[in-house]
């Protein structure tokens, strides 16, 4: 958003932008990578310090503050600008934004061989409903779907006895497939996993603790997983 922004207001072509030397440079998405080489060859971003750039970490609000403040100085103030609308959403981004729900925060994101995943999370299937856990995947044809995690921490059957009344189990680490046809998370559970009953009773065992994989296949949407003892 900030490089379209300069492009909005400026116009300018930097052929002069020099080749990033972060160190952790290798983790900028492909399609960030420009802006990236050209916000810091501007000084609007310059890291985070460690010769680091930390393009999967959190942006806080008084880094965007700074951020946005450097864009006026350096390029807007007292311009006007040059294109009528820069804010156009991609193709890509329009396909992310059509299959993205209700996740209200970030938690990763991995790419490879034209697959994008990206794991988010925090809504409710209802106002005191369990927790969800998102995976959206856009291939590399542009066609986006979200799935939710198959493994699950918690089954109040208070709230019935589908999916909907299940907690998804956090994602802690996402991967994809070199060539993009497997998207692979893990998932770790403290505690055995049964279905809790109104009457204070409990079902059969539904995942047994440890840290489980799982792959997703990009092609058929199918989940599965495999588990290993906690260590």
């Amino acid at each position: 958003m900030l490089a379209r922004a300069y492009r909005l207001y400026s116009g300018e072509i930097h052929d002069d932008a020099e080749p990033l030397t972060y160190a952790d440079k290798g983790e900028i998405a492909d399609w960030a990578m420009t802006d990236v080489q050209l916000m810091t060859h501007l000084g609007i971003m310059n890291g985070v310090g460690e010769d680091k750039f930390a393009p999967k970490g959190s942006y806080s609000v008084e880094q965007c503050l700074v951020t946005l403040v450097r864009l006026y100085e350096t390029t807007c103030k007292g311009k006007t600008p040059d294109q009528t609308n820069p804010f156009v959403m991609t193709e890509r981004e329009q396909a992310i934004g059509k299959a993205w729900t209700a996740g209200l925060y970030y938690v990763a994101s991995a790419e490879q061989g034209g697959t994008l995943a990206v794991a988010h999370g925090g809504a409710f299937a209802g106002s005191m409903g369990p927790q969800r856990a998102y995976i959206l995947v856009l291939d590399k044809d542009l066609n986006a779907k979200e799935y939710r995690n198959i493994i699950k921490y918690e089954h109040n059957t208070f709230f019935g006895q589908d999916e909907n009344a299940m907690g998804d189990a956090g994602i802690q680490k996402l991967w994809v497939s070199e060539n993009g046809s497997k998207v692979y998370f893990q998932s770790t559970l403290e505690n055995d996993v049964y279905p809790y009953n109104p009457d204070g009773t409990y079902g059969k065992l539904l995942f047994a603790k440890g840290v489980y994989t799982v792959t997703l296949d990009v092609a058929t949407g199918k989940q599965t997983y495999t588990r290993a003892d906690l260590t």
